[in-house]
């Protein structure tokens, strides 16, 4: 319990991460055997524990751990190592070499005076150019692990880098043209329908009206589609472009960014959010300028036929605006929620599969079954 509280931030309830790759050889060696003595079994199977850690650690936990909370208890354990300091109070020794055992004996006379004592040479005198392991000063906490959020407006940056991505000033500059020239042609066809309207019944039916009408109508149909097409494409490319941008990023990262960053987060990030890219924004823009364009067509129309509506934009702007504050930071900070809250299924789901044999073994399926229902009702909630 005090190895716990001194080496992890957060004792026993510290999260390490996927694969424990926060912690060193030795916490790791020492997590495993916390869940050994933890489950409390009958029978105990310690595949060299101690290997990872120093001399000083590997005494203490040899006696604090493995002889007190197991060989005093009762417990079978079956221990493998180098050491041959710590086999001497064990009932019975088994010397194995390349999967053959060359002398098993009840005691550690006995078993040491069978075979050379060369053998152990170069494994029990510690060189002078061992590296000492790193397993005390290095202290884990959860707070490597938690996912940042931003908030408040999206910054000006942001947008920039998103409208390069698009392509430009140029590519931008086109979008407009065709969005404002497609309103523009709309608008002319229900003024030229208007006046057709008007026209006397002789003159309506004549052929010069339809062919005004037809072509305009072609025309508009066109262009929605050009602008359409452009829309998606340029939109698309747009992500694709930012797709490779990140994973380069990815590719290039140093090893501390994969220690720090569940990989679940990473998942997310690569399907989806770049889902959302690829398939929402694409069509939630392009509707957006459509509704955009087709209002300010109204405002611009409607002021032109009668220009004392004009005195009612300044509440009603001003009530819109309000409107939209409230709804844009509340729907803003509930899909930054919902992405965060994404992440830690995706990070369970891989731990999962990944140590689906250490959780089998320590009989923790319904442990992480419901750690899924929280973060997956977290995630419903967001």
């Amino acid at each position: 319990r005090l190895d716990f509280d001194h080496q992890f931030f957060n004792g026993d309830q510290t999260v390490v991460g996927d694969r424990g790759v926060q912690c060193s050889g030795g916490q790791r060696s020492r997590i495993g055997l916390a869940r050994v003595f933890y489950k409390d079994p009958e029978v105990l199977l310690l595949d060299d524990p101690l290997s990872a850690v120093d001399t000083t650690v590997a005494r203490s936990i040899y006696r604090s751990a493995i002889q007190e909370l197991g060989v005093k208890r009762g417990k079978c354990v079956v221990l493998t190592t180098h050491q041959l300091e710590f086999i001497q109070e064990f009932d019975e020794c088994i010397v194995l070499d390349k999967g053959k055992i060359l002398s098993r004996g009840s005691t550690y006379d006995y078993t040491v005076n069978t075979i050379s004592t060369e053998m152990f040479e170069d494994q029990t005198m510690p060189s002078s150019k061992e590296k000492k392991p790193l397993t005390e000063s290095k202290m884990i906490s959860n707070s490597a692990q938690e996912e940042s959020r931003s908030t408040g407006v999206i910054e000006w940056e942001i947008w920039k880098r998103y409208g390069k991505a698009v392509g430009g000033p140029a590519a931008c500059l086109i979008l407009f043209f065709l969005y404002t020239l497609t309103q523009s042609i709309l608008l002319l066809t229900i003024v030229q329908v208007g006046t057709w309207a008007e026209a006397p019944s002789e003159l309506q039916r004549k052929l010069h009206w339809f062919r005004i009408v037809f072509g305009l109508v072609l025309a508009l149909v066109f262009l929605s589609i050009t602008r359409a097409r452009l829309t998606f494409y340029t939109l698309i490319k747009a992500s694709s472009k930012l797709h490779d941008i990140m994973l380069h990023s990815v590719l290039r990262s140093k090893i501390d960014f994969f220690d720090t960053n569940p990989l679940g987060r990473i998942l997310n990030r690569f399907s989806a959010d770049v889902g959302i890219s690829d398939e929402a924004l694409p069509l939630t823009i392009h509707e957006f300028l459509v509704g955009a364009f087709i209002a300010l067509g109204g405002v611009i129309t409607a002021s032109a036929v009668l220009p004392f509506i004009l005195l009612a934009f300044p509440p009603l702007i001003w009530s819109f605006l309000r409107l939209r504050r409230t709804f844009i930071n509340t729907t803003r900070e509930l899909k930054r929620l919902e992405g965060m809250a994404r992440s830690p299924i995706f990070a369970l789901m891989s731990e999962s599969l990944q140590g689906i044999a250490t959780i089998r073994t320590n009989d923790s399926t319904n442990y992480f079954k419901k750690r899924f229902e929280q973060m997956h009702d977290a995630h419903t909630r967001a």
